[in-house]
C-alpha cells in the first residue's frame, strides 16, 4: 500500500489498511453526494447507504455521526472530538 511506503516508519498492517479504506470510501460516498444536502436528506442517504453495504457499520448512531481512525481503522463518533460546552 501506498500509505505504508510513504510512511515506513508508521507502517500499518494490511488489515488495518484495508477495514479503514472500506469504511473511508462509504464516508467519501455520503459527504460528496450529501455534503450540500440538509441534514434530513443527508441522513436518509447515510442510512441508503448503510442499508447497502457489506461493511461493519458503527453502532449508535447515522455513518454521518462517525470518522474512521487510520490508527486501527475502527469507527469513532465526531462527538468526542466535539468539546462539552455549558451555556448560561
Amino acid at each position: 500500500h501506498e500509505y505504508n511506503a510513504e510512511r515506513p516508519d508508521f507502517a500499518l498492517s494490511n488489515m488495518i489498511l484495508d477495514k479503514y479504506m472500506s469504511r473511508q470510501a462509504l464516508l467519501a460516498v455520503v459527504w460528496a453526494i450529501g455534503g450540500s444536502m440538509e441534514l434530513e436528506k443527508r441522513e436518509q442517504l447515510a442510512s441508503w447507504v448503510a442499508q447497502s453495504t457489506t461493511v461493519p457499520l458503527p453502532q449508535g448512531g447515522s455513518l454521518i455521526d462517525f470518522e474512521v481512525n487510520i490508527d486501527d481503522g475502527e469507527w469513532a463518533a465526531w462527538e468526542r472530538k466535539v468539546p462539552v460546552m455549558e451555556v448560561e
